[in-house]
């Protein structure tokens, strides 16, 4: 199905996809790009999940520079190739994060950020991680199913048996009587 269709719906393959991803690539871009999904679904999904925060960079925002947007551009013209684009060596080049070069370049590239994302050369999750620009948290190995509605989530306290949040929330688990 394609992102820009109808929402697709999360089952616990997608999920357990989700959570794994999310422990190597730390972009919501990036795994919006691999799961075929919208950059939205995928923030939603992992906060719903309780999937731990991505390490970010503190700090200032820097503007982008004349100079920023020009290798943005120059970055980008390999679409008319027929090549993808190497975000990887773009953010390292320009020392910003996956999630702040991609919707750039798709802009840059006069491209909705949906359709862009097709045109990403997805690098290995090692160089990701080599990098240091990622903010990949660490992710439990196996995320643990939530014993009211079986969905996986993260526990907060991985020691300890938990409900996820949307369970929490729910009338059965505030009024169990």
């Amino acid at each position: 199905m394609d992102v820009a269709s109808e929402a697709q719906r999360w089952d616990n393959k997608d999920i357990e996809r989700l959570i794994s991803l999310w422990g190597q690539y730390g972009s919501v871009m990036l795994i919006a790009a691999i799961m075929g999904r919208s950059p939205a679904s995928i923030q939603t999904q992992a906060s719903r999940r309780q999937l731990p925060h991505r390490h970010i960079k503190s700090g200032p925002r820097r503007a982008w520079t004349n100079a920023d947007d020009d290798y943005i551009a120059s970055a980008v013209e390999v679409i008319v190739d027929g090549e993808k684009v190497d975000v990887l060596e773009a953010a390292k080049t320009l020392d910003r994060s996956l999630d702040a070069i991609i919707p750039r370049m798709a802009t840059s590239a006069g491209m909705d950020l949906r359709d862009f994302l097709h045109y990403i050369a997805i690098p290995d999750p090692d160089a990701v991680a080599e990098s240091g620009i990622s903010g990949a948290p660490e992710v439990p190995a196996k995320p643990k199913p939530c014993p009211m509605c079986l969905r996986p989530f993260v526990s907060k306290n991985p020691k300890k048996w938990f409900v996820c949040d949307q369970c929490k929330a729910s009338d059965s688990w505030r009024n169990p009587l």
